[in-house]
């Protein structure tokens, strides 16, 4: 699965990874213990990918993201970079 971290604390090391497949928006539980790889400072917009969740212990509790991989750039730099460039004029 491929998602966005929407929501990320530090200091808890614990944040909602949000997946948007044929228009149905599902969210999950992420865990540092749960990344495998990925950056020090993880941030809202990084792009994750997992394979798989585990299935909340209880009704109303989130999945847990297992074996997560972070991507070190954030997606909104590139959507500001692009934005840019079509007020710039567009490539060339």
């Amino acid at each position: 699965m491929q998602g966005v971290v929407v929501w990320y604390d530090a200091e808890r090391t614990q944040g909602i990874i949000q997946v948007i497949e044929e228009g149905i928006v599902q969210r999950f539980y992420l865990l540092r213990s749960k990344i495998s790889r990925g950056p020090v400072d993880i941030k809202p917009g990084q792009v994750a990918h997992f394979p798989f969740a585990m299935p909340p212990r209880r009704p109303g509790l989130l999945p847990v993201a297992m074996c997560v991989e972070i991507e070190p750039t954030n997606i909104t730099s590139g959507l500001d970079a692009l934005a840019k460039g079509l007020e710039d004029g567009g490539a060339q």
